[in-house]
């Protein structure tokens, strides 16, 4: 501490520097610790290196001695890290303290590969040591030989591939595989000792026969050494059959077409037989086969023997002089691709779907010329995907030639676009009163035709001929001579052209629609001229007129959900913009009226359809049948009962014939009662039949008629009734007020009790009261039933009172829904005979009737079948052309416009839209093309025209028939100025009586001391009635009323004088029989009626090929008919074509035999018999001879005479 103390002053050494040097020797005595430690000996081992073989017989352990030095214990043993256990891989024995021995075991050394192999061995204590082991393996291993071979799958030539194993150091083999696939003893191969050093390796045949031709690597491996490849190349010296590509087709009756499939012949050199179910095929006339290089030839089956087949799966078996082959063919029925018009997923149609002329009544069709323009064909995805693509609908349309109504007009361009028909254009070559081409087509525009016919007009001086589109054919004056009239054509009041014409002129009146110039719009022949004493008259037979409004068409323009895709002279092609979906229970807009509606099912099932809003009788048509009978049901023919939201069909009609005849028997109807539920859902279902064509209803059942806790069963007791009504329309009523029904029935509203929870009911029949106070409340049903035949208590009229209303001004009740059946039912027996048709049975699940009596499709007629079906048959040889057809009013109820005929400009004009009495909302109205709104509550909607003029009114509601008007809008400032002309009745015949009234054209007052004029003759004044004295219409033809009055504006009317004229029909040709012998009667009828407006007579001429060999006279009242009967006797053997009116039928003479000769023959053998024996043993003379076979020659042609005329 004193040296301590010492040092410090001298050193001047600080505290904190000396800890830090004794801090630093501390560290330094640390490090050099572990360094003296490390300086122990490790443990070593001797020898370092060593080897080992695999061969068996030379494996040993392997060992090298540790000796351990300052080490205790081996801690590690590890080859590339992976380490080794002890025991099992290795082993450690103790010699001494200082000594002990490593045992690399040869179990783990024979596992290893071949190569040096480094042990790492790590120590307690000390640095590892390594011990280096190289691998060795002087084993011999196995052979084969041969190592290849051949197999040939030949039968005759199959045997096992065998090759010799000499074992060297191997004792068995483990495993034998093809691509890592193992092979099976016994099974697939077989190994037999030949002696110690050998043994025989057999390959199967059985396994060998069932691979493939081509190299076959068998890798065979031993208990010990390398495996072995063993190659077997696999050959077929078989002879190789023929094959077919494809294996499979369809075949489509609604198109049929020739089936082929390519034979590829390999070995084989022709084919020996075809046959389906054992029945073979014949060559060139069920099938061809030509060939088409030396290796192939296609083989055809030909679509006449196909179209035979039935409806489903056919196999043909084709048989080659080496092989044979299967060809299966599925034959599907009429309708699967086209033909009908309701597309069903449940009938498992095609996914590509075609509508044409022929089975689609809305696109454009000439039966008579078999000529059509449209087409539209849908591409689904699947049954169950209602998606369709962008382009997957597609039509298309080209114009046609076709001839005017008129013949001597000839022919023109027509063309069917978006289902309405369409003028393309003329041609100079077939169209007479033009003498160069005329396309619009070309120029991209289509105009509509509005008028062609042939009939006969008369339009006297002064009156007028009134066309479409606002134009008038006026006739001014005929001049003195009688030859030539002077004529005007005005549109909408103002003169465009004039014209003097001479009889057998053709009128044409030109003018430029679009790009197209000079345009032929109006085409009317003056028959004759006639100028009288008292009258003047011109006669006009044959008028065409098409639209001057024509139709843009260019590639790109887009109508409702279809674009132009391509247009040229020839074709317009539209396919669809945008995908759309087939939503259930949906309409769907696709083009113009063309439309689709979707059943509301979860099954897919839709069809197109023409949407008709104009009023009157409308043809529905089946699908076209040619040289062929025909099946028709609801998915075909639209005049039959169909409930698409249920996909419920009830009716069917078959027709089987031979040439034009029909058999008897051969037209078979059935018809099945199905339940469908009412439109008004909440009425449950009733049972509705099919019948003619017609909704019949055949009975309620208690567990589906919600109204009814009974069932009631027309059908069952030899009863329909027609379906009336069926509908959910909501209509509005008031107090005092009426719902129309059928058959003369009405419900009136009389009163709502004051709490506005019921009303009080009453229904009339024809006036008179049948069902009274009935007291009804809001949500309940009204129910009248009465007795039907034998049917007690039938429910035939049920209307809905969805709700009542009771206001201080206003009561009203709202109707949900109405059902109605007829009370004149249907009674039905077996044997009743309907048109041409007789029931063969009926029972309460089915009606069948069949034809009674045979009948002739002839051609250009129309035949009356049943009820309302009738046949139309072409004007046509020698294709037999013909459909089905019902003419309807359209379905549904009609609008009804009330509004005054004329209306002031600037003032209130309203319009009310009714249907069956009750005013209906939500009415769309049109007023001059343009719409002005829909119609309120209570079905009345006001607008203030601003316009002076004549306007078409239109309204339009889904469901209803649509009503159109015209109203004429004048100034106000001659409001006070205008007259109006009113005639009745509205169809005026010849003969009869017609009252003309002259009233204010506002308010419809009469008028008094207006002078009126007919054709310019003057009628007198008009009384305080406003009428003058009833006139008798005498000429028939067009006729201008005139009324002048002074201080006010002249008023106008033409009139149409309808001719009294007998007008004969003729159907239903049959001639009987249709094979003759020569000499014998064929008796030849037909139909005939008067459905004319006058009593009249006709000679009716029977032509037999061509020259009339017999004229009856027929004298038939207004809607009377007969049936005309003709006996022809057949001539000379041949085939004779009968014409009867245009009807046309064939029957055949064929030779008769003759009796004569047979008896001549006959008795001169036995006469030559007899006489030789009465001359040599009766004892005859020659004079008794001669009497005798003149009494024989007198009774054998007495004999013949009666032959003959049997």
């Amino acid at each position: 501490m004193n040296l301590f103390n010492k040092l410090l002053p001298v050193k001047e050494i600080s505290m904190k520097k000396l800890s830090f040097l004794v801090l630093a020797a501390i560290i330094l005595l640390l490090l050099t610790a572990p360094m003296a430690a490390s300086e122990n000996n490790s443990a070593t081992i001797d020898p370092s290196t060593s080897t080992f073989d695999k061969k068996l017989s030379e494996q040993e352990n392997v060992t090298t001695t540790i000796t351990w030095n300052d080490a205790e214990n081996v801690t590690l043993i590890e080859v590339d890290g992976s380490p080794l256990e002890n025991n099992t891989d290795y082993k450690i024995t103790d010699d001494d303290d200082s000594n002990a021995t490593l045992i690399i075991l040869k179990e783990y050394l024979s596992e290893q590969d071949t190569g040096n192999i480094d042990f790492s061995i790590f120590f307690n204590v000390g640095d590892s040591s390594t011990f280096t082991i190289t691998i060795e393996d002087s084993t011999e291993s196995a052979t084969i030989a041969p190592s290849t071979s051949t197999f040939d799958k030949k039968l005759s030539e199959q045997e096992n591939v065998t090759t010799t194993i000499t074992w060297n150091d191997a004792e068995n083999v483990t495993l034998i595989e093809v691509d890592g696939s193992p092979l099976e003893n016994n099974t697939d191969y077989k190994i037999t000792d030949d002696d110690d050093s050998n043994a025989t390796l057999i390959i199967l045949k059985e396994y060998l026969s069932e691979q493939d031709t081509g190299n076959i690597d068998f890798s065979i491996f031993f208990n010990v050494g390398d495996f072995s490849t063993f190659t077997i190349t696999i050959e077929d010296s078989t002879p190789k059959p023929a094959t077919i590509e494809p294996t499979n087709a369809n075949f489509d009756r609604d198109k049929p077409e020739d089936l082929i499939t390519v034979i590829t012949w390999n070995d084989a050199e022709n084919v020996t037989l075809i046959e389906v179910d054992g029945s073979p095929l014949e060559n060139n006339t069920d099938y061809k086969i030509t060939d088409d290089d030396g290796s192939t030839a296609t083989l055809t089956i030909l679509k006449e023997y196909l179209n035979k087949q039935d409806t489903g799966d056919i196999e043909l078996l084709i048989d080659f002089d080496i092989g044979e082959a299967k060809f299966t063919i599925t034959i599907h029925p009429k309708g699967y691709s086209t033909g009908n018009r309701i597309w069903d997923a449940d009938h498992n149609l095609s996914l590509k779907y075609e509508w044409n002329a022929k089975s689609f009544s809305g696109f454009y069709y000439d039966l008579d010329t078999g000529m059509s323009s449209e087409s539209m064909t849908i591409e689904l995805l699947d049954y169950n995907n209602r998606r369709v693509d962008d382009g997957n609908l597609r039509y298309i349309t080209e114009p046609v030639m076709t001839g005017f109504e008129y013949g001597g007009f000839g022919d023109y361009q027509v063309i069917g676009f978006m289902a309405d028909r369409y003028f393309a254009g003329y041609t100079a070559a077939n169209t007479t009163f033009l003498n160069r081409d005329v396309s619009m087509m070309a120029d991209g525009q289509l105009s509509k035709v509005l008028i062609d016919t042939d009939d006969r007009r008369s339009v006297f001086t002064g009156s007028s001929l009134v066309l479409e589109d606002g134009y008038v054919i006026n006739i001014v004056e005929i001049d003195v001579s009688g030859d030539r009239v002077f004529l005007t054509l005005s549109r909408d009041g103002r003169e465009v052209d004039s014209a003097i014409l001479s009889s057998g002129d053709i009128y044409v009146y030109e003018r430029d629609i679009g790009h197209t110039d000079d345009v032929p719009v109006i085409a009317a022949r003056i028959s004759s001229v006639f100028r009288g004493t008292e009258t003047n008259a011109v006669f006009i037979e044959g008028i065409f007129q098409i639209s001057d409004d024509y139709v843009s068409i260019e590639q790109g323009e887009k109508f409702g959900r279809m674009e132009i895709s391509s247009i040229s002279e020839t074709s317009i092609e539209m396919r669809n913009d945008g995908s759309f979906n087939l939503r259930q229970g949906t309409t769907i807009d696709i083009m113009g009226d063309l439309k689709f509606i979707v059943a509301d099912s979860g099954t897919i099932r839709f069809a197109p359809f023409v949407d008709i809003t104009e009023p009157g009788v409308h043809e529905i048509r089946g699908t076209v049948a040619e040289n062929e009978g025909l099946t028709w049901t609801p998915l075909n023919f639209e005049g039959f009962y169909y409930d698409i939201d249920e996909g419920l069909m009830t009716e069917s009609l078959e027709l089987d014939y031979s040439g034009r005849s029909v058999g008897d028997g051969d037209l078979r109807y059935e018809t099945v009662p199905a339940l469908v539920s009412f439109e008004q859902s909440n009425f449950g279902s009733y049972e509705v039949i099919g019948f003619m064509a017609e909704k019949y209803f055949a009975g309620y059942t208690a567990a589906n008629t919600t109204f009814l806790n009974r069932d009631v069963s027309m059908m069952a007791d030899g009863q329909l009734s027609k379906v009336l009504l069926d509908n959910d329309n909501r209509r509005t009523l008031y107090t005092g007020s009426s719902l129309v029904l059928e058959e003369g029935y009405v419900l009136r509203i009389q009163e709502i009790d004051l709490d506005g929870n019921n009303v009080l009911v009453s229904l009339t029949k024809d006036g008179s009261e049948v069902d009274s106070y009935a007291i009804v409340g809001a949500g309940q049903n009204y129910v009248y039933e009465r007795d039907l035949g034998s049917a007690d208590d039938v429910p035939i009229i049920i209307v809905k009172i969805d709700s009542i209303f009771r206001g201080t001004e206003t009561n009203a009740i709202f109707i949900g829904g109405i059902f109605q059946i007829s009370d004149d039912y249907q009674l039905i027996e077996t044997g009743d005979k309907f048109g041409k048709m007789e029931v063969d049975s009926i029972t309460e699940n089915r009606i069948v009737m069949t034809n009674d009596g045979g009948f002739s499709l002839s051609r250009g007629s129309t035949i009356d079948i049943m009820g309302d079906i009738k046949f139309k048959v072409a004007d046509d040889h020698p294709d037999v052309r013909y459909y089905p057809f019902v003419e309807r009013t359209i379905a549904g109820d009609s609008l009804d416009l009330d509004m005054p005929s004329t209306a002031v400009m600037d003032s209130t004009l309203t319009i009310t839209v009714t249907s069956r009495g009750a005013g209906v909302e939500d009415v769309n109205v049109r007023f001059g093309g343009e719409n002005i709104g829909t119609t309120d509550r209570d079905g009345e909607l006001r607008y203030i025209p601003t316009e002076a003029g004549t306007f078409t009114v239109e309204a339009q509601k889904t469901g209803y028939i649509s009503a159109t008007g015209n109203v004429e809008v004048i100034s106000p400032d001659d409001e006070d100025r205008m007259m109006s002309i009113e005639v009745s009745p509205e169809t005026i015949y010849e003969g009869s009586s017609m009252e003309i009234r002259i009233v204010t054209a506002i308010g419809a007052e009469p008028m008094e001391g207006v002078e009126v004029f007919y054709d310019g003759n003057s009628m007198g004044l008009t009384d305080e009635d406003g009428t003058v004295d009833p006139r008798t219409a005498r000429e028939p033809g067009m006729h201008k009323i005139t009324a002048y009055k002074e201080g006010y504006l002249e008023a106008e009317r033409n009139i149409e004088v309808i001719a009294l004229e007998a007008d004969f029909e003729f159907s239903n040709l049959v001639i009987s029989p249709e094979e003759v012998r020569q000499g014998r009667d064929v008796t030849i009828s037909v139909d005939v009626e008067n459905t004319g407006t006058a009593e009249g007579e006709y000679n009716v001429d029977l032509m037999i090929n061509g020259n009339v060999t017999d004229t009856k006279l027929i004298s038939l009242g207004v809607g009377n008919s007969t049936t005309l009967e003709f006996v022809h006797t057949a001539g000379e053997p041949g085939n004779y074509t009968v014409n009867v009116n245009g009807l046309e039928g064939t029957f055949e003479v064929i030779e008769g035999r003759s009796i004569f000769w047979y008896v001549l023959g006959v008795l001169i053998i036995a006469g030559a018999a007899g006489t030789a024996y009465m001359f040599t043993a009766g004892g005859w003379t020659v004079e008794m001879l001669r009497a005798r076979l003149m009494e024989l020659t007198s009774q054998i042609s007495e004999m013949i005479d009666q032959i003959r005329s049997r």
